[in-house]
């Protein structure tokens, strides 16, 4: 993973943030939690999720719901130049991510982000004032929509 430039302190902050959230959950009973639900329910038989072609009007309706910010992971390709530059590389585009799909892979290198400190109050001497953000790439996140369209899709029509 690409990070920005952050200093020691933070990241061994941060890692002994997710240490101590999951020591607490170590007392927290299995039949309580979303994973033993999930587990058991995917026990009984169920439907296996159809693999569903992606559509250059899928991309399109995808490309709209984007945020037009200037924000960008390490490609620096913001959302506003996915949008428009996606009407003349969407037939390629669709192309590469029915590939994807139908390998059943997550492109590796989607999977890097810039990782950023950002402090949510207002003492920005205080390490436990900031929250880590990821900036993720913009094919990255149409993939990923693509991904939760179809899995809420195929959760919704087997009542999950």
């Amino acid at each position: 993973m690409v990070t920005a430039s952050v200093d020691i302190g933070q990241c061994f902050y941060f890692l002994s943030v997710a240490y101590q959230l999951n020591n607490e959950n170590i007392g927290y009973e299995n039949k309580n939690k979303p994973t033993h639900y999930l587990r058991n329910y995917l026990l009984k038989s169920t439907n296996k999720m159809k693999w569903i072609y992606i559509t250059t009007y899928e991309l399109e309706k995808i490309k709209k719901t984007l945020n037009s910010k200037n924000s960008h992971g390490y490609e620096k390709i913001c959302n506003i130049i996915m949008k428009l530059s996606t009407s003349y590389i969407i037939f390629p585009l669709t192309n590469i991510y029915n590939e994807n799909f139908k390998k059943g892979t997550f492109p590796y290198r989607l999977n890097y982000a810039i990782d950023r400190p950002i402090s949510k109050k207002f003492n920005k001497h205080v390490m436990s004032n900031y929250r880590p953000i990821s900036l993720l790439k913009s094919f990255s996140k149409i993939i990923e929509n693509l991904l939760y369209n179809r899995l809420f899709s195929h959760l919704e029509k087997n009542n999950v």
